[in-house]
């Protein structure tokens, strides 16, 4: 997305001179003294990075949900609200035509790009790649739910690769229905850092607060911190 971001503003922006002024480069805008050529290359980056600062590139919105599109719709939206302010500021009189092309165009493509991006993920994450590793905190039962959810949606980019059960006191059998087979399971003989690194879990999920109790969720927060 980072690459592909670019590109569609940029082609964005570029047909949107190409239609009002053609290939001519020296096109000026009035009260700007340059031409929408430089024009063009500024909002480009100012567009891409608006994207980075919304963080509609992070991975806990990419791949699911509407999240991920509003913050795109959000990130252009401020864009063109500050060029709007920019414009009154400088005195700029940028044409109107030439933004009210490149603002639905390259919104548009990025919600498009996106589309497809989210397409080729999921189909990886289907092939059993893509997908954050993650290590169950919780009870035996409602880790082996969650473990079986994850392993029938698999889009949703998470595979459990352990399970860890602070209550028990003894090794537990590897977790039965229709999560994936031999998933490691471990007890409360096994401290949690050890857990999480040979689970080699890079997300833990946890389940079962009132089951873990408000001291053992405090406890587990700040091994999660010092793991770090």
């Amino acid at each position: 997305l980072l690459v592909g971001d670019l590109v569609v503003v940029a082609v964005a922006l570029g047909t949107a001179q190409i239609v009002w002024f053609g290939t001519s480069s020296d096109r000026q805008v009035s009260g700007l003294g340059t031409s929408y050529a430089v024009l063009g290359i500024v909002m480009a980056i100012a567009w891409w990075l608006s994207l980075q600062l919304h963080q509609a590139r992070s991975p806990k919105v990419v791949g699911h949900g509407w999240e991920e599109y509003r913050r795109v719709i959000v990130a252009t939206f401020r864009v063109f609200a500050l060029l709007a302010m920019a414009s009154v500021a400088l005195k700029m009189d940028a044409s109107r035509l030439y933004l009210a092309t490149a603002f639905p165009l390259g919104l548009v493509g990025l919600l498009v790009e996106r589309k497809f991006a989210r397409v080729s993920l999921h189909r990886a994450r289907v092939q059993g790649e893509a997908a954050a590793k993650v290590l169950v905190v919780g009870g035996e039962r409602a880790a082996a739910e969650l473990a079986t959810w994850f392993a029938k949606h698999k889009t949703a980019g998470y595979e459990v690769c352990g399970v860890w059960v602070p209550d028990e006191s003894q090794p537990l059998a590897a977790i039965t229905g229709d999560a994936p087979r031999g998933v490691l399971v471990m007890s409360s003989s096994t401290g949690f850092t050890e857990a999480l690194a040979r689970s080699g879990a890079t997300t833990v999920v946890v389940t079962d607060t009132e089951h873990l109790g408000h001291e053992s969720l405090r406890d587990l927060a700040w091994q999660l911190e010092g793991s770090n």
